[in-house]
């Protein structure tokens, strides 16, 4: 899924608060590997919201972690719930919880549906990928989005130039940074692509201008 760089300015934008949160309510906002706790602090302060977290196995490939979000009738803040796989190891763990409460900075409660048993019904008469014959590019969009902003998150990008100069030096590897970080190696392979570097640096850049 190609996303532009229009299209995860508004994204970067939502990361900038919860790190300016971080930064406000943290001890140490930029600590390495960065803190799940910490992350899920600063996004229940910045949008009011209750997380509740749980582990089950999926016993799936394709299903690693999903969240529900609800605005309880007569309460101030919304709800949401994570469900990750319990069988997923630390870096994993730790990249998909981030990813699922980044749907939080995607999606508020002002605009998540009125109708969940719609999501139902899509999962289960549809495909995750086509829908009545025609790829569902926004359910993709979204989680595409949503990778973004845990990439944002769980990569600082002042460290980003640096890493992988080590790694063409060689003084270190992929999967030294990834352990470094507690990420998984795909994910840092990604995130230094040449690909997405500049394309980051760039939204960040067109950011800054503001």
């Amino acid at each position: 899924m190609i996303i532009t760089s229009e299209e995860a300015y508004p994204v970067f934008l939502e990361v900038k608060r919860v790190k300016e949160t971080l930064t406000r309510y943290c001890l140490v906002p930029d600590v390495v590997p960065s803190s799940l706790d910490d992350i899920e602090h600063a996004i229940k302060e910045e949008y009011g919201a209750a997380i509740e977290k749980k582990t089950l196995p999926f016993k799936s490939e394709l299903v690693r972690g999903l969240i529900r979000i609800y605005d309880p009738r007569g309460s101030e803040k919304f709800f949401a719930q994570t469900v990750i796989d319990s069988e997923l190891n630390l870096a994993m763990t730790r990249y998909v919880q981030t990813k699922e409460l980044c749907h939080i900075l995607l999606h508020h409660k002002e605009n998540c549906t009125l109708d969940p048993t719609s999501i139902i019904s899509f999962f289960v008469q549809e495909s995750v990928l086509v829908t009545n014959g025609a790829r569902d590019t926004r359910a993709l969009k979204n989680e595409s989005l949503a990778d973004l902003a845990a990439f944002e998150l769980l990569f600082p990008h002042d460290l980003r130039e640096a890493a992988k100069k080590r790694v063409l030096a060689k003084e270190d590897t992929m999967f030294g940074t990834a352990d470094w970080l507690q990420l998984p190696e795909h994910v840092v392979e990604h995130i230094l692509s040449d690909e997405y570097l500049p394309f980051a640096d760039h939204v960040w850049a067109e950011i800054a201008k503001r």
